[in-house]
């Protein structure tokens, strides 16, 4: 149903919301019951909507990856109803479904706190996962490896293997929708996914590439919104208002998807081996302000640059829609759900430094002060399947040691993709070797600060690369990997640390198809 105007009288209002998301998508480490899960959630939304919209008077105020908040006839009727369709019909998964009555609220902006908080109440009351339906096989589910197994099912050339119904029926909706989720969401613009295979699992996505040194590693992608919810408080006081926000961010999140989906279709990384796969690129979560996306690793930092090119000018009455990444490179055996995690926590890094420590960009006046906007990301590198059990703090410690404050202080900006590509070619010019021997010096130099100075000054002495050249690398690479320009800097342990992280980034940005020792 699409959101349309309301009548000025306020209405009963019903939010239904999925909780628990992360532990529900945690059931399985398979792409498709992965995409099956995290769309069947916001595929709830859509279906109360057709069974139930016409006899409740529902309409849509809002809707995002996993909640909807409706206008209904009578809102008590109405949760009664949805719970009883939601318990029927998406066995499993855990919903909130709350109301209030158009007596009980002066503005949207109220209702929904109220609203909010009782979903909140609410969920105290439930178990974290929704209870199954069991059976007494002894089989155990070969795509959880938790849950009991009583059916079968086909998957990539395996015949008859052992699942759980749950788990089935979010393996056969993640690979119908592999497709058919695009599409949906262009349709939106009048638009349509020209792509029409996609890889089959996390495997074909990370392995054959011709970049040797990232065989079988991934890139995963996390971004949310900044102080969205701050700026719809400012001017989404009404139903009206909500309706028209929602609307303009879904326009605009259809018109990213379809930049994004073109340049996958162009692209030749995203399409290696096409004929044992299809395009490399999946999107575990979209809706709402939040998306999560893996593809090959050699396409991370470019993302990034792409995404923030396509949405820099994004406003909604001058305030502009910013937002935070969290980028992690890793092997694609490490658990989707803990790089999830670390995603999320790396993201959450970079809001908390937006507000507390960032710069502000000069235009305040279009900001009406609101601290905590602008694009900025940081970014990970797991080298082995074991993802950090510690918080960043500690976790920087452990790899940056004296370095460390300085890391968690800064975040990265993204440049320009053909920026990135004169980096590689400069950073190759160098040799790894050099930077590999300055960023061991910086690692080390706590006390003997002119040892670092003296090396830095020595690879430039040494390199055939140019004076252009290195100013491009501490301009680039600062901004990349640490949010400033360093060119000029006389900072000499902030450019130890750039040649720390340019080491430890060195084959996700200088591409190759040879060995790098």
């Amino acid at each position: 149903m699409e959101p349309h105007s309301l009548n000025q009288a306020a209405k009963d209002l019903v939010k239904v919301e999925a909780v628990n998301i992360y532990q529900t998508l945690s059931y399985s480490q398979n792409l498709s019951v992965y995409r099956g899960l995290s769309l069947r959630m916001r595929q709830a939304i859509f279906d109360v909507i057709d069974a139930l919209g016409d006899e409740l008077g529902l309409q849509v105020v809002s809707n995002g990856a996993s909640t909807g908040v409706f206008s209904c006839k009578e809102q008590e009727h109405a949760c009664t109803r949805i719970k009883a369709y939601l318990e029927t019909y998406y066995q499993g998964f855990t919903f909130t479904v709350t109301g209030i009555s158009a007596v009980h609220y002066s503005n949207y902006r109220d209702a929904l706190e109220r609203l909010i908080q009782q979903g909140r109440e609410a969920q105290l009351g439930q178990t974290a996962i929704s209870v199954l339906e069991t059976s007494e096989t002894s089989n155990i589910c070969q795509l959880s490896h938790i849950l009991p197994a009583d059916t079968t099912v086909n998957v990539q050339g395996q015949q008859d293997v052992a699942v759980n119904p749950f788990i089935k029926s979010a393996f056969e909706f993640g690979k119908e929708q592999k497709q058919q989720f695009y599409n949906n969401e262009l349709n939106i613009i009048g638009a349509t996914c020209r792509i029409t295979k996609f890889a089959e699992n996390f495997e074909q996505i990370a392995l054959k590439t011709k970049y040797k040194m990232l065989e079988g590693k991934l890139a995963y992608v996390y971004f949310d919104g900044n102080k969205f919810s701050r700026i719809q408080n400012i001017v989404a006081q009404s139903v009206e208002a909500q309706i028209e926000f929602d609307k303009f961010l879904q326009t605009k999140r259809a018109q990213l998807l379809e930049k994004i989906l073109e340049w996958v279709a162009k692209d030749a990384d995203f399409n290696e081996h096409k004929a044992l796969g299809g395009a490399r690129f999946e999107t575990l979560l979209w809706g709402g302000d939040e998306c999560f996306f893996v593809m090959p690793a050699s396409k991370g930092f470019e993302f990034i640059a792409k995404v923030n090119e396509w949405t820099q000018n994004w406003k909604f009455k001058d305030y502009p829609l910013t937002h935070s990444f969290g980028l992690v490179f890793c092997h694609m055996k490490n658990p989707i759900q803990k790089i999830r995690a670390l995603a999320y926590e790396l993201a959450e890094s970079v809001k908390d430094n937006l507000v507390n420590n960032a710069p502000i960009p000069t235009d305040e006046g279009s900001r009406k002060h609101i601290k905590g906007l602008g694009n900025g990301f940081q970014y990970m590198v797991l080298e082995s399947i074991d993802t950090p059990e510690q918080c960043l703090a500690e976790h920087y410690k452990i790899c940056y040691g004296h370095l460390a404050p300085e890391r968690a202080r800064h975040f990265s900006q993204s440049v320009a993709s053909e920026e990135i590509k004169k980096l590689a070619s400069n950073l190759e010019k160098l040799g790894k070797s050099q930077a590999y021997q300055t960023a061991k010096v910086a690692i080390s130099a706590l006390q003997d600060k002119d040892k670092l100075s003296k090396q830095l000054e020595r690879m430039q002495l040494v390199s055939e690369l140019s004076s252009d050249g290195f100013t491009h690398i501490y301009d680039t690479a600062g901004l990349l990997l640490l949010g400033a320009k360093l060119s000029d800097s006389e900072d000499h342990t902030l450019k130890g640390l750039l040649w720390v992280l340019i080491t430890e980034s060195w084959e996700y940005l200088v591409l190759s198809d040879r060995e790098v020792a």
